[in-house]
């Protein structure tokens, strides 16, 4: 395991223990407006594993492919399985000896 891969977990590890913790709220204190970027704490949550999904997927030069639900248990499956491909990417980037780089194409207006 390398430093990326141990990073990639650890995001993943708490982004999952925000989950259990909203596994104690109701769907309303879920989608209960408030003052952050995404207005909900369901919406910060699939915005969070939204991009684990998509740029795992991009990295991986896959089909970035469609959001998926946002209940309690998809938000789970979906961080479970975009955890799993950015742990792949890291691993094969790991024994292709590239470091921290990435096939990802570049696109206009993303870092």
């Amino acid at each position: 395991m390398d430093l990326l891969e141990r990073l990639l977990g650890h995001d993943a590890w708490t982004t999952g223990l925000l989950l259990a913790r909203c596994e104690e709220l109701s769907d309303a204190q879920l989608d209960q407006d408030i003052d952050i970027g995404h207005r909900t704490v369901r919406r910060t949550l699939d915005h969070l594993i939204w991009n684990m999904q998509a740029w795992g997927n991009e990295m991986a030069g896959r089909p970035v492919g469609e959001r998926g639900g946002a209940s309690l248990a998809a938000l789970r499956a979906r961080l479970d399985a975009g955890a799993a491909v950015l742990g792949e990417v890291a691993r094969v980037s790991r024994h292709a000896g590239r470091g921290t780089r990435c096939g990802c194409r570049r696109r206009t207006g993303r870092g």
